[in-house]
């Protein structure tokens, strides 16, 4: 008997009918929201949809948050019997395995595992897929299990539909159904999304200038020696300040990035030493029951007892805890899918006993990813073919960054360019591109792609050089780097 459900959001609804009529055309669609937008219940409204009608529905995941979620979506939010969902999934504690259920929430891990073992009944019967995260739709064991079900429907998922190793996503979808912007849900009525302070407290950046890059993911830089650069005494130092005074003094919880185990260590001691002891450490490795422990809904990090979790390589995709209200980026990333979903964890309103908690999330950039992908909620053109468009390109920056320093540290908040006051310290705005245009008389043009430090740095300098091959005198460093922060280019 199913439970009287909440109802979808405008935005939400509206998407759930342009699937609906996609998917009676036979296309496959590929819903693309913000993360905390609220992706999975509308799919949740598709699938009920499909077994009202008799359907079975295997849904695909690959991991145990997102198989959590959507459990959560179908029964507690949609108010489906128990009975009529099952789980497959080897590590499952829970008695939820039931084969006969018209919809299968499926581990594709596991999936692979029975096929290989040749376990009885290892391919469920489906007559729609849907793929969670189904930017990973093109990989190799995901295209192998959807070679399984060639006359199934199929409905993708994702927040962010960008592959860095440039494998197009038509090899899963034919069209692609798009809800509002990352933007426009900070504006909704229902306050789906709170928008956060963004800092990039490194006016300098990190020199990540000879990392080599992998072959495996997607060609970032190599975890190791990211681990490397971001373990520096000084860059741990300025990271654990600016987390200490920007969140957790005031009381936010906070997720804070890095690239390597031997990194989490460091900045575990680190926060220790600087006297904050409510922190803790988590790895792909670590056992699942202190995981859901620490990070389940009135768990240790949301009752506050853990303050600061100190993560390598996971939560970024499929865990929402809304009280987790600051996100510390010290792992640089070249993937904008990545950077993306890192910021997305600290964005979702904050509903406690229904009320909306008025808590201004924060952003610390320390990995130069605002300036290498530009702020979350730029424009960003995105496609299913491999054209470049499905990587994040965007429009050119459209923001400041504050320089001023504020009771000895540095304020580094991001500011739009029509601002005239820092939104956070209330200091005036650096000199306009223009005044610098005029004062040094260079020609400047707009820039069209987001940079690297290395190539922030290669521009400076021939704005440096060229100033001082027309002027015959130095121009000072702060003037070419803002001009360059502002998104012109020689």
């Amino acid at each position: 008997m199913r439970n009287k459900a909440r109802e979808l959001r405008d935005y939400q609804d509206a998407g759930f009918h342009q699937l609906l009529a996609a998917l009676a055309e036979g296309k496959r669609p590929l819903y693309v929201l913000s993360g905390g937008g609220g992706k999975t219940r509308v799919a949740a409204e598709v699938i009920e949809q499909y077994r009202r009608a008799g359907k079975r529905v295997l849904i695909l995941v690959h991991h145990r948050e997102l198989l959590e979620q959507m459990w959560n979506a179908l029964v507690d939010d949609i108010g489906l019997d128990e009975a009529s969902v099952g789980v497959i999934w080897g590590q499952d504690k829970k008695p939820r395995k039931n084969p006969d259920a018209p919809i299968q929430i499926a581990s594709i891990d596991t999936l692979l595992t029975r096929k290989r073992m040749k376990r009885p009944g290892w391919m469920p019967a489906a007559d729609l897929l849907v793929l969670d995260e189904a930017h990973h739709a093109a990989a190799t064991k995901w295209q192998e299990v959807l070679c399984w079900y060639p006359e199934a429907k199929r409905l993708g998922l994702t927040a962010t539909p960008f592959r860095f190793d440039r494998l197009p996503l038509s090899v899963a979808f034919d069209t692609i159904v798009q809800g509002p912007s990352m933007e426009e849900l900070f504006k909704h009525p229902e306050y789906p999304l709170t928008s956060p302070n963004l800092f990039v407290p490194a006016k300098d950046g990190v020199n990540l200038k000879g990392l080599r890059r992998s072959q495996v993911n997607g060609r970032d830089w190599y975890p190791a020696q990211l681990g490397v650069r971001m373990g520096k005494k000084a860059i741990v130092a300025n990271v654990v300040e600016h987390l200490l005074r920007r969140a957790t003094t005031k009381g936010l919880r906070a997720i804070l990035y890095v690239p390597t185990l031997k990194n989490a260590r460091k900045y575990v001691d680190a926060i220790k030493a600087a006297g904050e002891h409510r922190v803790a450490y988590l790895d792909a490795s670590t056992p699942l029951a202190y995981r859901e422990q620490l990070l389940k809904p009135d768990g240790l990090l949301d009752t506050g007892e853990v303050m600061i979790v100190v993560n390598c390589e996971v939560l970024t995709e499929g865990w929402d805890l809304p009280s987790v209200k600051c996100v510390a980026m010290a792992r640089p990333t070249d993937s904008p899918g990545l950077y993306l979903q890192m910021v997305a964890r600290a964005l979702r309103t904050w509903v406690k006993k229904g009320d909306i908690l008025q808590t201004v999330p924060v952003i610390l950039d320390f990995a130069g990813n605002v300036r290498r992908h530009d702020v979350p909620w730029a424009d960003r053109a995105i496609s299913l073919d491999d054209d470049g468009k499905a990587r994040g390109n965007r429009m050119p920056p459209t923001y400041w960054i504050c320089e001023s320093c504020v009771d000895g540290l540095e304020c580094g908040a991001v500011n739009a360019l029509g601002w005239t006051t820092c939104s956070v310290c209330g200091d005036r705005r650096p000199e306009s591109v223009r005044e610098v245009e005029e004062q040094h008389g260079l020609s400047l043009r707009a820039a069209e792609l987001p940079l690297t430090t290395e190539q922030r740095e290669e521009l400076v300098q021939k704005i440096l050089a060229l100033a001082k091959q027309r002027l015959r005198r130095d121009m000072p460093r702060a003037f070419a780097e803002r001009a360059v922060d502002a998104g012109l280019r020689l």
